[in-house]
């Protein structure tokens, strides 16, 4: 049977993925690009396979014990966690994921996802890279956007729903790149690294933008896509000067603006962070070396914090104060 590979660089370790299909490898290696870089070869690596095979998934799924010997939580799109059933054997380790419908075996250097009809194996994968780059991370884990224009960084953080994809659609337009699309890295000396995550366009996000409603009827997976298609630049990371925490607030009728201390801005921005937790199944794989989530949540004093209150009637002048506070730092309200 043909397969296909290709390599990922985590840093300190590289990843083999082999697949039946060449367009997963593809696909991958848009989705990560430019985080997770591209390799040519490595000699050192661990291997993820794939095997779609219907009767081998229903033979070892049904092989199982009924009781695992332990369950590790994990989450889909923030708010989705389940539990991974983990099971001890003699050829190494059997994790069941009911949501992809996968079951990974694990041995020395290597993980075997075996598939059946309605497997989810490209976001299995996706998972497992992303999961051991990011434990491979120094930085909080926060839920937010981040834009670049002209070496100035801006992060947009918030509640769900309030804005954060409309704001970053409004400055994409304005020529910033985009450096995360849902979820960063962010430094304490103030650098936001992106994480790849899958793009989700809601039809309500896209009211503002009648030039941009093709959109709901693209491809579009990773950042990548986004951003040819937006025709900016993905960076993986920037210097940030300004950040933003958004609220929604259908009632007001202009938007409200308010310049944070950094004291302030570190208990907002702890309510909008993600631990690693849900990538912590991973470490069973053992892909590189892993860091510690980092437990102070500080600020660099050359940081400007504010906070916005607004809805989807404010778009255009939110956007026009998000690029006063990217372009000039320290610019008071």
């Amino acid at each position: 049977m043909t397969s296909y590979s290709g390599f990922f660089d985590l840093g300190d370790a590289a990843i083999r993925v082999v697949t039946p299909d060449a367009e997963t490898i593809k696909s991958l290696q848009g989705f990560f690009d430019p985080y997770v870089p591209t390799i040519a070869h490595a000699e050192d690596f661990y291997q993820l396979s794939t095997v779609f095979d219907p009767r081998l998934f229903e033979a070892t799924k049904t092989s199982l014990p009924a009781t695992p010997d332990c369950e590790i939580a994990t989450t889909l799109q923030h708010d989705l966690e389940y539990q991974l059933k983990c099971f001890k054997s003699s050829e190494g380790m059997l994790i069941y994921d009911e949501q992809l419908q996968v079951i990974y075996h694990l041995r020395e250097q290597t993980t075997q996802v075996v598939a059946t009809e309605g497997s989810r194996v490209r976001t299995a994968l996706l998972r497992i890279i992303r999961g051991a780059w990011i434990l491979g991370q120094a930085g909080l884990i926060l839920h937010g956007c981040a834009l670049e224009k002209n070496g100035h960084g801006i992060i947009i953080s918030g509640d769900k729903y309030a804005g954060k994809t409309t704001s970053l659609l409004s400055l994409s337009l304005k020529g910033y790149n985009i450096i995360a699309n849902d979820r960063l890295l962010l430094s304490q000396s103030g650098v936001a690294t992106g994480i790849p995550t899958v793009v989700k366009l809601r039809p309500r996000t896209l009211t503002s933008f009648p030039s941009l409603r093709h959109l709901l009827d693209w491809p579009i997976f990773g950042v990548s896509d986004l951003a040819r298609e937006l025709k900016v630049m993905v960076k993986k990371e920037a210097a940030i000067k300004a950040m933003t925490f958004l609220r929604y607030d259908e009632s007001l009728r202009a938007p409200v603006f308010r310049k944070l201390s950094l004291d302030e801005a570190c208990r907002v921005l702890s309510s909008h962070l993600f631990s690693r937790r849900e990538y912590e199944w991973v470490k069973l794989m053992k892909i590189g070396d892993s860091v510690p989530d980092p437990t102070e949540v500080k600020l660099p004093s050359v940081m400007s914090c504010f906070s916005v209150s607004c809805n989807e009637n404010h778009t255009d002048e939110v956007a026009r104060r998000l690029d006063d506070w990217c372009q000039t730092p320290g610019l008071a309200l």
